[in-house]
């Protein structure tokens, strides 16, 4: 069941992606890539749990990594940014696994997008430039 629902996800963002290739606008395009990034967090999921030897049970660490590198993986320019996990030896039901999935990938994809300011606007912070 989890092999199916993975390979289904995977359909979903060949769709999204194949969907991005005909989009000009970069609001449309950046809402086709947050989706593509929701359904790979759960497929993820669904790949861990295939994996596993306990079909109802995640293993965080294991998913937590993994998420983190594919979105940071996902975004150019983030190279400035240092993920420094730990992660307690926790497993999840799938119940459980796909909404904190969903969390983290937002928490993780807010930080990298917002929190920290671009290379131009870390050498020259705004309360440096002159405007009349």
């Amino acid at each position: 069941m989890h092999h199916r629902v993975k390979n289904n996800l995977q359909i979903v963002m060949s769709l999204l992606n194949t969907q991005s290739n005909f989009l000009e606008s970069e609001a449309a395009l950046a809402a086709i890539k947050d989706s593509a990034h929701r359904m790979q967090s759960i497929s993820l999921i669904h790949q861990k749990l295939y994996q596993s030897e306990y079909l109802s049970l995640v293993s965080m660490p294991s998913y937590i990594h993994e998420l983190v590198h594919y979105l940071e993986d996902s975004y150019r320019g983030v190279g400035h940014i240092f993920f420094d996990l730990h992660i307690a030896q926790v497993e999840m039901d799938v119940s459980q696994a796909v909404p904190m999935g969903l969390i983290l990938s937002e928490v993780v994809t807010n930080a990298i997008k917002y929190a920290f300011p671009t290379e131009k606007e870390a050498a020259f912070p705004s309360h440096w430039i002159y405007q009349r």
